[in-house]
């Protein structure tokens, strides 16, 4: 007893700041005997002065705890080396424990027979706790440290030596009267050593993202032998910090670095507002937890929070690089997709079906990814399909879809060189179907080029290391997800060795909205002969029945972003006119705002059988009478001009087709037309000077 009593005093006066212990509770584990429940081989906790991807061989452990409550802390290591257990706590305080604590062998880490060591928790304590597992050896660098004995997760293990870089077992369990609370224990990352490689890495743990959205992952088999695990919400960058939605091969030796003009947020970094490491708990988190609290630095992090589900994105629509409305060219190719995130910032995935048979993702179709901030996005497209071949101008109207996602979380692996079974990665919260809760997502392909991955007989530029080879995953990318129940994104053959292997899942808002987009080689134009430009202006405004003060409306205002509106063929009709509104004049309720969409047939022939669509603004009302009785648009054509019905039925060229009536017209982008569409059918206009010019020409009501 009096040996008991005096080790205590010596621990109160080492750490001086915080109520420690020894206690015969009974443990209730958060660590190493959950990692090694479902079988395979043990991962030993890393510490050590290595750096691995720039990311130190070693980790802090996170727990949160309130007032009154106890830590309880063991270690395999403890009484060997340099070993000890270190605690930080919220209001800067800290300690060490030294001896005792020890977890002697597997019976005691399944039977929780081991005495912990317990820090209590004082009054303005609560938050998160930071525990150090500190090695035997812990300032060893490379060989320095022995690595440990590879053994099956069920199996006894060799006693720990003061040469050991690493922990064999841990815990830390929160008890509040003596009552385990669990998910309470997490962390940023994992230096997991498993000894060597031909191992079998099966640990589980439950991601928690700073939306409140909750993955659980089993690595199921992974062979990496020495590897650092975390999660974030971009996987590896580009040289503007966005993500790259693939896996990277790194540069130099074994194992390689990031090469340049890539990067990845370090999960040994601070969060910022753009780049977030989500959090790994041992356990499901605890849902009593707070949304944030502070760390012992100081700062906050953010904790457990239901996850939020957005509102779906809507306005998708497409434009060609020359500004008109659903069509674009093969030269110059491509266009903008345009669309408005309803929610935080996410992830758009825009699927084109390119070779038009009407499943989407196949062949040569063309998947765009990257992330949607919340509002107004514009995704720009090349004109290219997957092959990067330019598209060709059809006749018949491409399809297109957009899927917004949200949640998203990015398992980016460095140096895994082997994963035979594949990873299982489910969706715990929320659990609203579809998607499917198991779906996960990635890009192992090889272009040759720019540090994608090389396969055993493949080639490719210098940036590649064709040398590594390896069997990549079948099939060898997944954009559009694929399920993970029975395993998905599997390598061997060292197929990871000296690269940056990306999984990642998110849940995706559906139904996905879905558009046409036509294209034209320059000399037809949605079936005619000749070129058309398009240029929108908002060429008036009115307010209990006058115009607008302030605002100039009878003069050009150049579009810095195309050339269009200051093309040669205009001398005869100005496209007059603003583009946006001055913030010092907001628009109010019952404000008539009338738009001009001008047209000019500056190509090689007259145009003949164009359709033109311009959908209503959202928060706007057609106005239906602003050119006489059930007549709200005005169309001109060359030198002639003429108001037109908005009877979708008759036979004059405009018409108006009311929300949420269907719009069987390719020009238009949205076929449900959501708040109506301003349609001009069968126009002709002549490609001679003076004759090829004309509007388009409607008002709507500010709600």
């Amino acid at each position: 007893m009096n040996n008991y009593q005096l080790s205590i005093k010596t621990l109160l006066v080492a750490c001086c700041l915080l109520p420690v212990a020894f206690w015969n509770s009974p443990a209730r584990s958060e660590g190493s005997l959950e990692l090694t429940a479902n079988g395979g081989d043990r991962p030993f906790l890393n510490y050590t002065n290595d750096v691995s991807g720039g990311v130190p061989f070693r980790t802090s452990i996170k727990v949160f705890a309130r007032g009154g409550e106890d830590i309880d802390l063991a270690s395999s290591a403890l009484g060997f080396g340099s070993a000890a257990i270190n605690y930080r706590a919220p209001d800067g305080a800290s300690g060490t424990f030294t001896t005792g604590c020890q977890i002697a062998n597997r019976t005691q880490e399944t039977s929780k027979s081991y005495t912990p060591c317990t820090v209590m928790v004082g009054a303005g304590q609560e938050g998160i706790w930071e525990i150090d597992f500190i090695s035997p050896n812990p300032t060893a660098v490379g060989s320095a440290a022995a690595n440990p004995t590879a053994i099956a997760a069920s199996n006894n293990w060799p006693t720990q030596d003061s040469n050991d870089g690493f922990v064999t077992a841990w815990d830390i369990t929160v008890t509040n009267g003596g009552v385990a609370q669990s998910g309470r224990v997490y962390a940023n990352y994992f230096p997991w050593n498993m000894g060597s490689n031909g191992r079998s890495l099966n640990s589980e743990v439950v991601v928690l993202t700073d939306q409140g959205f909750q993955y659980q992952i089993n690595l199921n088999g992974i062979d990496p032998f020495g590897f650092i695990f975390f999660a974030n919400n971009k996987g590896f960058r580009d040289s503007n910090s966005e993500p790259i939605f693939r896996s990277l091969q790194f540069a130099g030796s074994n194992p390689g670095t990031i090469p340049p003009g890539f990067s990845i947020h370090l999960p040994s970094a601070a969060d910022t507002s753009d780049d977030i490491t989500q959090k790994l708990f041992i356990n499901p988190p605890d849902t009593s937890m707070p949304n944030s609290a502070r760390l012992p630095n100081g700062t906050m992090t953010f904790l457990y929070q239901a996850a939020i589900i957005p509102s779906p994105p809507s306005n998708f629509q497409f434009r060609g690089v020359n500004g008109t409305s659903g069509l674009g060219l093969t030269s110059p190719a491509g266009g903008e997709f345009t669309f408005t995130n309803n929610g935080t910032t996410g992830t758009y995935t825009i699927i084109l079906d390119l070779n038009q048979n009407d499943i989407l993702g196949d062949g040569n179709d063309r998947i765009l990814i990257g992330r949607s901030p919340s509002g107004t996005n514009i995704v720009t497209w090349d004109g290219l399909d997957s092959n990067g071949d330019i598209v060709p101008a059809s006749d018949v109207t491409y399809k297109t879809e957009l899927v917004n996602s949200y949640g998203e979380v990015h398992f980016p692996m460095f140096d895994p060189e082997n994963n035979p079974n594949g990873l299982i990665i489910q969706r715990l919260s929320p659990t609203t179907a579809p998607p499917d809760p198991f779906n996960i997502y990635y890009d192992d392909s090889n272009t040759g080029t720019n540090y994608t991955l090389c396969a055993s007989g493949e080639t490719g530029n210098s940036t590649l290391n064709c040398s590594v080879g390896g069997t990549p995953p079948n099939p060898r990318f997944s954009l559009l997800g694929t399920s993970s129940a029975g395993g998905a994104h599997s390598w061997s053959s060292r197929f990871g060795d000296i690269r940056g292997i990306d999984t990642w899942v998110n849940f995706p808002l559906f139904p996905a909205l879905e558009g046409t987009f036509a294209i034209s080689d320059g000399t037809t134009t949605a079936g005619s002969n000749g070129n058309l430009r398009i240029v929108k202006r908002i060429t008036n405004i009115t307010r209990n029945g006058s115009a607008i003060a302030g605002v100039d409306f009878s003069s050009f205002v150049d579009d810095s972003s195309t050339t269009n509106d200051n093309a040669a063929g205009w001398s005869s009709l100005s496209p007059i006119g603003i583009i946006n509104l001055p913030q010092s004049t907001p628009l109010t309720s019952g404000d008539e705002v009338e738009y001009t969409l001008y047209l000019l047939s500056d190509g090689d022939a007259t145009l003949a059988n164009v359709n033109i669509c311009d959908p209503v603004p959202q928060e706007t009302t057609f106005v239906n009478d602003t050119y006489g009785s059930g007549r709200g648009i005005l169309l001109r054509q060359g030198s002639s001009e003429a108001s037109q019905t908005n009877n979708a039925l008759d036979t004059d060229a405009g018409k108006f087709f009311t929300a949420l009536t269907p719009v069987a017209i390719d020009a238009c982008p949205n076929a449900n037309n959501p708040n109506g569409s301003v349609v001009v059918e069968g126009l002709s206009l002549s490609n001679t000077a003076s004759e090829n010019v004309g509007f388009v020409r409607f008002r709507v009501t500010v709600n």
